[in-house]
């Protein structure tokens, strides 16, 4: 059987240029829209399908304090509670004197009422501005400010925090959820969630629909490169994005569980594409450690995650099957090393034997029921996407887009085949081209051309938030220059090989060019390894070195290694051989692993606390690694490693 999948791109001929491929795009075009905004789209489901659940949540038990079973909520109920709360919403910036386009901030976790909130934004031509729950409240309270929000929808532990740092604009706090007692400020109102709701259902007003080209949210950036940007989606943008990435995953009847922060571009064009198939959508509890626990409740067909959560979903099956001792553990790693063996001779995502005696038991950690996984917002290392795939026995459909293509712009076909490590071809809609780079030795003119990917099409923004020279390079000529490196493969898919910005270049002999290290990619491979929690990689254009923050496993080993049995955990990881036992465990990894020899880290330096500890910032809110920042927060430990010769083995 070939396992070789092919291609769903169409090449536009006669459109290369110099210094650019040939323009790329999906053989189908998408179909005309009836329904321009996501408000016109909830109404038409609450007249075809009314009682259909939509929204679940997992309300908690007051008496345990554990959450219980899920709840849910129909299209007709969404749609009344969306009315009403725009109704509110009315009323509230008709008090403040307001009218016309204005701002309404979310700054909560992503919940059912994130989803009211924003639709009920867009029934009076409002726009939203969604703030990562995962930002502290100086950060959040500074974004706000960019945008001007006079009103903001706010998780009621957050409030305090909030009100604490004064956002200048800030008029009115909608509270999810109890606020501590006395926290205020002066001329600002709270209110909760349910008394806005309850004041526009005594006093109803019409909606009001948007221009399919206004605006209808502002999303930020990551970070991963410096300030946090703020780009602005039109209703197009946004319905397209959802409908192109909907098509290509086939969502009919699903049951999503939405565990990341509706801020986040791909997880609102998710969210947002089940609600156009009419599918269900569970919100999570909250935390991320307990995600299995969502999962057995909801028991969902479709997950799909950043590539931090994968691999988080990843370590928390592999600790309890292919890592647990003993013979159980001998037969899940037996499984799983069978399934991906047929997976990738033959295809197939089951197995009648290894199904039963080990891979459904892993499947179960995650409710039994998952048919679709679905990544996105990164890289991720085929490995954990090869066990992933074993481990559910259901296709894994990497996809493409950024913050600027409102999450969506490429994706591969739903197959029962071996993960290939691209991200497939253009969503239907979406041209592509490639952009050469001379300085990093890529070039457009070979047969598998590379360069930087440009994306134009329906769900691709045009400007950025008060930044007009940004804009007119970003946005030049209706394509959006992404920032990442992509090849086109001989089989017609695009592969994404990292950031032009985190992408190094390795001295080689003469005549051959430097060496590109697409130092992200390398990263995901060795975060694969189970002492690995955190890693971060150098080039200083000669070799790579690594700072990584070892697993709690590694301790146990790394104590009886050195003989220091009561020795403080930052000097045990200090001594030089516990540093020299994880540089072992890198480089047989990366042997294992068939990575290539440039690949292959030449010193390490091990640091106790992890990267996503409060303080470090030296992750975005999406777990993405802010490179310029960890070079100078592990500065030190850099220039140790360049001061000293590389142990030799």
């Amino acid at each position: 059987m070939d396992t070789k999948e092919q291609a769903r791109t169409y090449i536009v001929s006669g459109s290369e240029e110099p210094g650019f491929s040939a323009i790329m795009r999906h053989p189908e075009r998408p179909a005309e829209d009836v329904m321009h905004t996501m408000y016109e789209v909830l109404e038409q489901l609450a007249i075809r399908m009314p009682n259909a659940p939509f929204l679940g949540t997992r309300p908690v038990d007051t008496r345990q304090q554990e959450p219980g079973p899920y709840e849910w909520q129909s299209f007709a109920s969404v749609k009344d509670t969306v009315d009403e709360f725009g109704t509110g919403l009315d009323l509230i910036f008709a008090k403040l004197g307001l009218d016309g386009p204005q701002p309404v901030g979310i700054y909560a976790s992503g919940r059912a009422e994130w989803v009211v909130a924003e639709l009920a934004a867009f029934r009076s031509a409002r726009y939203s501005v969604g703030i990562y729950d995962s930002l502290d409240a100086e950060a959040a309270a500074r974004l706000l400010d960019r945008v001007s929000a006079p009103v903001v929808v706010c998780a009621g532990d957050r409030v305090a925090a909030l009100l604490a740092k004064q956002p200048a604009h800030l008029r009115v706090v909608i509270a999810l959820g109890a606020v501590r007692a006395g926290c205020g400020a002066v001329g600002v109102e709270i209110m909760h969630f349910d008394d806005v709701i309850m004041a526009g259902r005594i006093q109803p007003t019409r909606p009001r629909p948007a221009p399919v080209d206004s605006l209808c949210t502002i999303s930020f950036s990551a970070g991963t490169t410096g300030p946090m940007k703020g780009i602005e989606a039109t209703h197009e943008n946004v319905v397209g994005a959802a409908r192109a990435l909907g098509g290509a995953l086939r969502l009919a009847n699903a049951i999503y569980l939405s565990h990341f922060s509706m801020a986040c571009a791909f997880e609102r064009s998710v969210v947002y594409a089940c609600m156009l198939a009419g599918a269900r959508i569970g919100f999570s509890a909250g935390d991320v450690w307990r995600l299995a626990e969502d999962a057995q409740a909801l028991r969902p067909t479709l997950l799909a995650g950043v590539p931090r959560l994968l691999c988080l979903m990843h370590r928390q099956i592999a600790a309890a099957t292919v890592d647990a001792p003993g013979l159980a553990g001998t037969i899940a790693r037996t499984a799983v090393r069978r399934k991906q063996q047929k997976l990738k001779e033959r295809g197939g995502s089951r197995h009648a034997l290894w199904d039963r005696v080990a891979c459904a038991r892993m499947a179960q950690l995650f409710g039994g029921r998952v048919t679709l996984l679905v990544t996105g917002g990164g890289a991720v290392d085929a490995g954990v996407l090869a066990f992933l795939r074993v481990a559910f026995s259901c296709p894994v459909v990497e996809t493409y887009g950024l913050v600027e293509t409102c999450g969506a712009a490429a994706a591969c076909a739903v197959s029962d085949r071996w993960p290939a490590g691209h991200v497939g071809a253009p969503l239907p809609g979406i041209d592509v081209r490639l952009r050469a780079l001379p300085a990093l030795g890529l070039s457009v003119e070979t047969t598998t051309p590379c360069g930087e990917l440009l994306v134009r099409g329906a769900s691709v923004c045009h400007s950025y938030l008060c930044d007009a020279a940004r804009s007119r390079v970003t946005f030049a000529d209706g394509w959006v220059r992404t920032g990442d490196v992509a090849r086109l493969n001989r089989d017609g898919h695009l592969e994404i090989i990292g950031r032009v910005c985190a992408i190094s270049t390795r001295s080689a002999p003469p005549p051959a060019p430097p060496l590109p290290l697409p130092l992200e990619m390398i990263e995901a491979s060795y975060a694969r390894h189970a002492l690995v929690r955190d890693i971060f990689i150098h080039c200083d254009g000669a070799s790579l070195i690594a700072v990584v923050v070892p697993a709690p496993e590694f301790e146990p080993l790394a104590r009886r290694i050195t003989r220091c049995p009561h020795a403080p955990v930052d000097a045990l990881l200090q001594h030089d051989l516990a540093r020299r036992a994880m540089l072992m465990v890198l480089h047989q990894h990366a042997r294992n692993s068939a990575m290539r020899s440039h690949e292959h880290i030449v010193d390490v330096a091990c640091h106790p606390v992890p990267f996503d500890a409060l303080g470090t910032r030296l992750l975005t809110p999406t777990f993405k690694l802010r490179r310029r920042d960890a070079a100078q927060y592990f500065a030190p430990l850099i220039s140790d490693m360049r001061s000293r010769p590389p142990p030799i083995y």
